[in-house]
């Protein structure tokens, strides 16, 4: 059970619904019934349900996810294939926003990743960063395909299929005082 830390700065067991959340990339590679990593990334969900953690994703995510629909919508029967499959995916997810407590986290993530000059403390990342500060909040797995942005993060558990090469720098969560 983890733990976390009370208005007056006391550490109490917190009652967690378990979670995973997954990235925009890993939705649309496995909607994407050919893409070769489908079947991977389809283990990797399948191993955290066995587990009994609900599916989840950050509401940024489903707006990245609809932004890019749009521009299917006016496709051919592809393009729109491919995005009924996407909308399909996107029912089977919990969303969620973070909360006050969270978005704080996420400021502090962004500063302490900047300082360190890790690729999530440019103000471009601001989505990848509250990604990764819902899935830190909620003790719960991110399942990514973009490694560069979320590893070397502590207290982030990323999940991923993707060739690492070259690693940015570590970022550590201090805990507050």
């Amino acid at each position: 059970m983890p733990l976390s830390r009370r208005e007056d700065g006391a550490l109490s067991a917190e009652t967690t619904q378990l979670r995973y959340f997954v990235d925009t990339n890993v939705l649309g590679i496995i909607a994407t019934r050919t893409h070769p990593l489908r079947i991977g990334y389809l283990s990797l969900i399948a191993a955290e349900e066995f587990d009994d953690r609900t599916p989840s994703i950050s509401t940024i995510v489903a707006d990245e996810v609809e932004a890019g629909l749009s521009t299917l919508d006016a496709g051919g029967s592809t393009a729109q294939q491919l995005g009924a499959a996407m909308r399909a995916v996107l029912e089977a997810f919990d969303h969620m926003d973070l909360d006050d407590e969270g978005q704080a986290l996420a400021d502090k993530l962004q500063a302490q990743a900047r300082a360190a000059g890790h690729p999530l403390g440019a103000p471009s990342q601001r989505n990848d960063l509250i990604i990764a500060s819902l899935a830190i909040r909620h003790h719960a797995p991110l399942i990514s395909h973009n490694y560069r942005d979320f590893i070397n993060i502590d207290s982030l558990d990323l999940r991923t299929l993707a060739p690492i090469r070259k690693r940015p720098p570590r970022v550590r969560i201090e805990p507050d005082d």
